[in-house]
Protein backbone atom coordinates (compact mmCIF):
# COMPACT_ATOMS: atom_id res chain seq x y z
CA UNK A 1 0.00 0.00 0.00
CA UNK A 2 1.59 3.14 -0.66
CA UNK A 3 1.93 5.68 2.20
CA UNK A 4 -0.74 7.98 3.50
CA UNK A 5 -3.08 5.95 0.78
CA UNK A 6 -6.96 6.71 2.18
CA UNK A 7 -8.80 3.61 3.21
CA UNK A 8 -12.21 2.72 1.14
CA UNK A 9 -13.94 4.26 3.49
CA UNK A 10 -12.50 7.49 4.04
CA UNK A 11 -12.41 7.92 0.10
CA UNK A 12 -16.33 6.81 0.43
CA UNK A 13 -16.90 9.70 3.04
CA UNK A 14 -15.03 12.27 0.91
CA UNK A 15 -16.81 11.50 -2.11
CA UNK A 16 -20.15 11.71 0.26
CA UNK A 17 -18.52 15.25 1.57
CA UNK A 18 -17.76 16.59 -1.86
CA UNK A 19 -21.48 15.18 -3.71
CA UNK A 20 -22.88 17.44 -0.17
CA UNK A 21 -20.98 19.92 -1.06
CA UNK A 22 -22.31 20.32 -4.70
CA UNK A 23 -25.61 20.54 -3.60
CA UNK A 24 -24.65 23.14 -0.80
CA UNK A 25 -22.88 24.90 -4.17
CA UNK A 26 -26.16 24.43 -5.70
CA UNK A 27 -28.77 25.92 -3.52
CA UNK A 28 -26.79 28.67 -2.44
CA UNK A 29 -26.67 29.96 -5.49
CA UNK A 30 -30.50 29.18 -5.80
CA UNK A 31 -30.90 31.45 -2.82
CA UNK A 32 -28.93 33.94 -4.48
CA UNK A 33 -30.79 34.39 -7.59
CA UNK A 34 -34.36 34.76 -5.55
CA UNK A 35 -32.62 37.58 -3.94
CA UNK A 36 -31.71 39.42 -6.54
CA UNK A 37 -34.98 38.73 -8.35
CA UNK A 38 -36.29 36.84 -11.63
CA UNK A 39 -37.29 40.36 -13.17
CA UNK A 40 -37.48 44.19 -11.72
CA UNK A 41 -40.22 43.78 -9.73
CA UNK A 42 -38.99 41.27 -7.86
CA UNK A 43 -36.38 40.41 -4.97
CA UNK A 44 -33.68 43.49 -4.60
CA UNK A 45 -35.71 45.48 -7.78
CA UNK A 46 -32.30 46.07 -9.49
CA UNK A 47 -32.76 47.06 -13.28
CA UNK A 48 -32.22 44.80 -15.85
CA UNK A 49 -29.20 46.47 -17.57
CA UNK A 50 -27.30 46.31 -14.49
CA UNK A 51 -24.63 43.59 -13.38
CA UNK A 52 -26.69 42.11 -10.86
CA UNK A 53 -29.37 41.06 -13.67
CA UNK A 54 -26.43 40.10 -15.54
CA UNK A 55 -25.37 37.71 -13.10
CA UNK A 56 -28.50 36.38 -12.31
CA UNK A 57 -29.28 35.06 -16.24
CA UNK A 58 -25.20 34.03 -16.17
CA UNK A 59 -25.81 31.39 -13.31
CA UNK A 60 -29.50 30.15 -14.95
CA UNK A 61 -27.46 27.36 -16.50
CA UNK A 62 -26.13 26.40 -12.86
CA UNK A 63 -28.66 26.22 -10.66
CA UNK A 64 -31.20 23.75 -10.94
CA UNK A 65 -29.42 21.93 -13.30
CA UNK A 66 -26.73 20.81 -10.98
CA UNK A 67 -29.49 20.23 -8.35
CA UNK A 68 -31.19 17.74 -11.33
CA UNK A 69 -27.71 16.23 -12.16
CA UNK A 70 -26.85 15.36 -8.47
CA UNK A 71 -30.66 13.76 -7.88
CA UNK A 72 -30.14 11.50 -11.52
CA UNK A 73 -26.70 10.69 -10.52
CA UNK A 74 -27.92 9.35 -5.89
CA UNK A 75 -30.90 8.08 -8.23
CA UNK A 76 -28.78 5.55 -10.07
CA UNK A 77 -26.92 3.86 -7.20
CA UNK A 78 -30.47 2.95 -6.32
CA UNK A 79 -32.81 2.71 -9.81
CA UNK A 80 -35.96 1.01 -10.20
CA UNK A 81 -36.92 -2.33 -10.93
CA UNK A 82 -40.00 -3.85 -12.11
CA UNK A 83 -40.77 -5.07 -8.20
CA UNK A 84 -39.65 -1.85 -6.66
CA UNK A 85 -41.06 0.79 -8.97
CA UNK A 86 -44.13 1.40 -6.89
CA UNK A 87 -42.19 1.90 -3.77
CA UNK A 88 -40.19 4.49 -5.63
CA UNK A 89 -43.33 6.16 -6.32
CA UNK A 90 -44.54 5.65 -3.04
CA UNK A 91 -41.29 7.83 -1.76
CA UNK A 92 -41.56 10.46 -4.39
CA UNK A 93 -44.59 11.66 -3.66
CA UNK A 94 -44.37 11.59 -0.22
CA UNK A 95 -40.92 13.16 -0.09
CA UNK A 96 -41.33 15.87 -3.15
CA UNK A 97 -45.93 16.09 -3.39
CA UNK A 98 -46.43 16.79 0.44
CA UNK A 99 -44.44 19.37 0.54
CA UNK A 100 -45.45 20.86 -2.54
CA UNK A 101 -49.07 21.19 -1.07
CA UNK A 102 -48.28 21.93 2.38
CA UNK A 103 -44.81 24.47 1.99
CA UNK A 104 -46.73 26.50 -1.28
CA UNK A 105 -49.78 26.51 0.63
CA UNK A 106 -48.49 28.29 3.62
CA UNK A 107 -45.81 30.68 1.50
CA UNK A 108 -48.90 31.51 -0.84
CA UNK A 109 -51.23 32.58 2.09
CA UNK A 110 -48.58 34.69 3.54
CA UNK A 111 -47.87 36.24 0.20
CA UNK A 112 -51.19 37.01 -0.14
CA UNK A 113 -51.30 38.15 2.95
CA UNK A 114 -47.77 40.53 4.02
CA UNK A 115 -48.09 43.96 3.06
CA UNK A 116 -44.94 44.46 1.94
CA UNK A 117 -44.79 41.60 -0.43
CA UNK A 118 -43.66 42.82 -3.79
CA UNK A 119 -46.32 40.81 -6.27
CA UNK A 120 -49.47 40.56 -4.16
CA UNK A 121 -51.52 37.49 -4.82
CA UNK A 122 -55.04 36.66 -4.49
CA UNK A 123 -56.24 34.11 -2.21
CA UNK A 124 -59.36 33.27 -5.12
CA UNK A 125 -56.80 31.87 -6.79
CA UNK A 126 -54.92 29.75 -4.78
CA UNK A 127 -56.32 26.88 -6.28
CA UNK A 128 -53.75 27.37 -9.41
CA UNK A 129 -51.15 26.61 -7.22
CA UNK A 130 -51.42 22.83 -7.23
CA UNK A 131 -52.08 22.72 -11.07
CA UNK A 132 -49.58 25.51 -12.33
CA UNK A 133 -47.26 25.40 -9.77
CA UNK A 134 -45.73 29.15 -8.57
CA UNK A 135 -41.72 30.16 -7.75
CA UNK A 136 -39.82 27.36 -6.64
CA UNK A 137 -42.52 24.60 -6.48
CA UNK A 138 -42.44 23.92 -10.14
CA UNK A 139 -39.19 22.23 -9.41
CA UNK A 140 -41.08 19.54 -7.15
CA UNK A 141 -43.48 18.69 -10.17
CA UNK A 142 -41.14 18.27 -12.61
CA UNK A 143 -38.36 16.07 -10.27
CA UNK A 144 -41.24 13.82 -9.55
CA UNK A 145 -42.23 13.67 -13.21
CA UNK A 146 -39.01 12.38 -14.04
CA UNK A 147 -38.70 10.11 -11.15
CA UNK A 148 -41.91 8.40 -13.08
CA UNK A 149 -40.85 8.74 -16.42
CA UNK A 150 -36.65 7.42 -15.55
CA UNK A 151 -38.06 5.21 -13.50
CA UNK A 152 -40.42 3.38 -15.54
CA UNK A 153 -37.37 3.04 -18.06
CA UNK A 154 -35.59 1.07 -15.75
CA UNK A 155 -38.21 -1.08 -14.78
CA UNK A 156 -38.80 -2.06 -18.47
CA UNK A 157 -34.86 -2.11 -18.61
CA UNK A 158 -35.07 0.47 -21.24
CA UNK A 159 -31.53 2.12 -19.66
CA UNK A 160 -29.65 -0.75 -18.89
CA UNK A 161 -26.82 -0.26 -21.58
CA UNK A 162 -24.55 3.36 -22.20
CA UNK A 163 -26.69 2.78 -25.63
CA UNK A 164 -30.02 3.20 -24.52
CA UNK A 165 -29.06 5.73 -22.07
CA UNK A 166 -27.74 7.82 -23.97
CA UNK A 167 -30.54 7.63 -26.86
CA UNK A 168 -33.04 8.56 -24.09
CA UNK A 169 -30.55 11.67 -23.02
CA UNK A 170 -30.66 12.82 -26.95
CA UNK A 171 -34.41 12.42 -27.07
CA UNK A 172 -34.84 14.26 -23.34
CA UNK A 173 -32.52 17.07 -25.23
CA UNK A 174 -34.61 17.64 -28.50
CA UNK A 175 -37.73 17.61 -26.41
CA UNK A 176 -36.33 19.99 -23.76
CA UNK A 177 -35.01 22.08 -27.07
CA UNK A 178 -38.89 22.05 -28.86
CA UNK A 179 -40.96 22.25 -25.80
CA UNK A 180 -39.47 22.90 -22.50
CA UNK A 181 -41.10 27.14 -23.37
CA UNK A 182 -44.79 25.41 -23.41
CA UNK A 183 -47.24 26.70 -20.57
CA UNK A 184 -48.39 23.65 -19.06
CA UNK A 185 -50.03 22.54 -15.77
CA UNK A 186 -48.69 20.15 -13.50
CA UNK A 187 -44.66 21.31 -13.82
CA UNK A 188 -44.25 19.67 -17.38
CA UNK A 189 -42.53 22.31 -19.14
CA UNK A 190 -39.87 22.12 -15.32
CA UNK A 191 -39.34 18.72 -16.15
CA UNK A 192 -38.76 19.01 -19.85
CA UNK A 193 -36.10 21.98 -19.06
CA UNK A 194 -34.42 19.63 -16.69
CA UNK A 195 -34.82 15.89 -17.51
CA UNK A 196 -31.61 15.55 -19.48
CA UNK A 197 -29.05 16.87 -16.68
CA UNK A 198 -30.86 14.45 -14.12
CA UNK A 199 -30.65 11.76 -17.16
CA UNK A 200 -26.98 12.71 -17.26
CA UNK A 201 -26.14 12.32 -13.87
CA UNK A 202 -27.56 8.60 -14.03
CA UNK A 203 -25.20 7.89 -16.98
CA UNK A 204 -21.73 9.50 -14.65
CA UNK A 205 -23.38 7.30 -11.62
CA UNK A 206 -24.34 4.33 -13.14
CA UNK A 207 -21.78 3.68 -16.16
CA UNK A 208 -18.77 6.31 -15.01
CA UNK A 209 -19.04 8.41 -17.70
CA UNK A 210 -17.33 11.42 -16.06
CA UNK A 211 -14.23 12.99 -17.17
CA UNK A 212 -11.18 11.24 -16.14
CA UNK A 213 -7.77 13.35 -16.91
CA UNK A 214 -7.07 16.44 -17.03
CA UNK A 215 -6.68 17.07 -20.73
CA UNK A 216 -10.29 15.71 -21.18
CA UNK A 217 -11.52 18.35 -18.28
CA UNK A 218 -9.04 21.07 -19.90
CA UNK A 219 -10.85 20.17 -23.45
CA UNK A 220 -14.79 20.62 -21.77
CA UNK A 221 -13.90 23.70 -20.14
CA UNK A 222 -12.64 24.71 -23.42
CA UNK A 223 -16.13 23.89 -24.59
CA UNK A 224 -17.54 25.56 -21.44
CA UNK A 225 -16.25 28.79 -22.07
CA UNK A 226 -16.98 29.04 -25.94
CA UNK A 227 -20.73 27.93 -25.36
CA UNK A 228 -20.81 30.81 -22.37
CA UNK A 229 -19.10 32.97 -24.97
CA UNK A 230 -21.61 32.50 -27.45
CA UNK A 231 -24.46 32.65 -25.33
CA UNK A 232 -23.78 35.62 -23.77
CA UNK A 233 -23.03 37.37 -27.56
CA UNK A 234 -26.54 36.44 -28.70
CA UNK A 235 -27.74 38.38 -25.83
CA UNK A 236 -25.46 41.25 -25.44
CA UNK A 237 -25.93 41.66 -29.81
CA UNK A 238 -29.61 40.22 -30.13
CA UNK A 239 -28.32 37.96 -32.33
CA UNK A 240 -31.71 36.66 -34.15
CA UNK A 241 -32.31 32.99 -33.15
CA UNK A 242 -34.93 31.21 -33.01
CA UNK A 243 -36.32 29.63 -29.21
CA UNK A 244 -35.41 26.12 -30.19
CA UNK A 245 -31.97 27.26 -31.06
CA UNK A 246 -31.49 29.09 -27.62
CA UNK A 247 -32.94 26.61 -25.76
CA UNK A 248 -30.21 24.61 -26.97
CA UNK A 249 -27.16 26.60 -26.72
CA UNK A 250 -28.49 26.72 -23.35
CA UNK A 251 -28.24 22.53 -22.98
CA UNK A 252 -25.28 22.46 -24.55
CA UNK A 253 -23.85 24.74 -21.85
CA UNK A 254 -25.35 23.21 -18.89
CA UNK A 255 -24.55 19.39 -20.00
CA UNK A 256 -20.74 20.15 -20.64
CA UNK A 257 -20.36 22.41 -17.18
CA UNK A 258 -21.62 19.86 -15.15
CA UNK A 259 -18.93 17.17 -15.85
CA UNK A 260 -16.46 19.51 -15.26
CA UNK A 261 -17.59 20.77 -11.68
CA UNK A 262 -17.94 17.15 -11.02
CA UNK A 263 -14.15 16.80 -11.73
CA UNK A 264 -12.90 19.53 -9.82
CA UNK A 265 -15.06 19.03 -6.28
CA UNK A 266 -13.35 18.91 -3.21
CA UNK A 267 -14.59 18.32 0.37
CA UNK A 268 -15.63 22.04 1.30
CA UNK A 269 -16.56 22.21 4.60
CA UNK A 270 -19.11 24.73 5.28
CA UNK A 271 -20.74 23.73 1.81
CA UNK A 272 -21.04 20.46 2.37
CA UNK A 273 -23.00 21.46 5.82
CA UNK A 274 -25.17 23.69 4.14
CA UNK A 275 -25.84 21.36 1.47
CA UNK A 276 -26.74 18.69 4.06
CA UNK A 277 -29.90 21.28 4.77
CA UNK A 278 -30.42 22.05 0.55
CA UNK A 279 -34.09 20.69 0.57
CA UNK A 280 -35.22 22.62 3.67
CA UNK A 281 -33.40 25.90 2.60
CA UNK A 282 -35.02 25.24 -0.98
CA UNK A 283 -38.61 24.85 0.46
CA UNK A 284 -38.52 28.02 2.94
CA UNK A 285 -35.83 29.88 1.88
CA UNK A 286 -38.64 32.74 0.46
CA UNK A 287 -39.32 33.48 3.95
CA UNK A 288 -36.05 34.24 4.86
CA UNK A 289 -35.05 36.25 1.99
CA UNK A 290 -37.99 38.16 1.72
CA UNK A 291 -37.91 38.46 5.78
CA UNK A 292 -34.70 39.76 5.79
CA UNK A 293 -35.04 42.31 2.89
CA UNK A 294 -38.56 43.85 4.42
CA UNK A 295 -36.77 44.42 7.98
CA UNK A 296 -33.56 45.80 6.37
CA UNK A 297 -35.73 48.45 4.55
CA UNK A 298 -37.44 49.41 7.51
CA UNK A 299 -34.13 49.92 9.26
CA UNK A 300 -33.86 52.68 6.95
CA UNK A 301 -31.18 50.22 4.63
CA UNK A 302 -30.74 51.47 1.11
CA UNK A 303 -27.59 50.06 -0.13
CA UNK A 304 -27.67 47.21 -2.00
CA UNK A 305 -24.97 45.36 -0.74
CA UNK A 306 -26.08 44.85 2.96
CA UNK A 307 -29.55 43.78 1.42
CA UNK A 308 -28.04 41.38 -0.66
CA UNK A 309 -25.85 40.15 2.24
CA UNK A 310 -28.69 40.31 4.62
CA UNK A 311 -30.90 38.46 2.16
CA UNK A 312 -28.58 35.69 1.74
CA UNK A 313 -27.96 34.97 5.23
CA UNK A 314 -31.71 34.95 5.99
CA UNK A 315 -32.70 32.49 2.95
CA UNK A 316 -30.03 30.24 4.14
CA UNK A 317 -30.04 30.73 7.67
CA UNK A 318 -34.17 30.41 8.77
CA UNK A 319 -34.21 27.43 6.97
CA UNK A 320 -32.03 25.60 8.47
CA UNK A 321 -33.50 26.72 12.27
CA UNK A 322 -37.06 25.61 10.50
CA UNK A 323 -35.56 22.41 9.55
CA UNK A 324 -34.21 21.93 13.09
CA UNK A 325 -37.48 22.91 14.84
CA UNK A 326 -40.08 20.44 12.25
CA UNK A 327 -37.93 17.68 12.67
CA UNK A 328 -38.15 17.24 16.39
CA UNK A 329 -41.66 15.96 15.63
CA UNK A 330 -43.14 12.97 13.86
CA UNK A 331 -46.32 14.93 12.14
CA UNK A 332 -44.30 17.77 10.70
CA UNK A 333 -41.30 15.69 9.16
CA UNK A 334 -43.93 13.77 7.51
CA UNK A 335 -46.77 16.25 6.43
CA UNK A 336 -44.33 19.21 5.84
CA UNK A 337 -40.71 17.88 5.40
CA UNK A 338 -42.16 14.35 3.42
CA UNK A 339 -39.58 12.64 5.48
CA UNK A 340 -40.66 9.33 7.33
CA UNK A 341 -42.31 9.96 10.30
Amino acid sequence: MRPHAQSPTARADGQEQSITMLRGLAVTLMVVGHVIGLNGARGLRVADESLWRYSYDCLDFLRMPLFSMIAGFLYAARPSTRDSFHRLVSSKARRLLVPLVTVSTFQYIVQALAPSANEPVSLARIWRIYLWPYDQFWFLYALFGIFVIVGALDAGGLLSTPRCWAMALWIAMAASAAWSAIKAPLGIAGLLKIIPYFLLGCGMGRFGLRLQSGWQAWLMAAIVVASFAFQRAVAAWHIPLAGVQVRLLALVLGLSVMPVLWYVRRPIPWLAWVGQYGYSIYLFHVFGTAGARIALRAAGVTDIWPLFLGSLAGGLALPIAVHQWLTRWSGTRKYVLGMKA
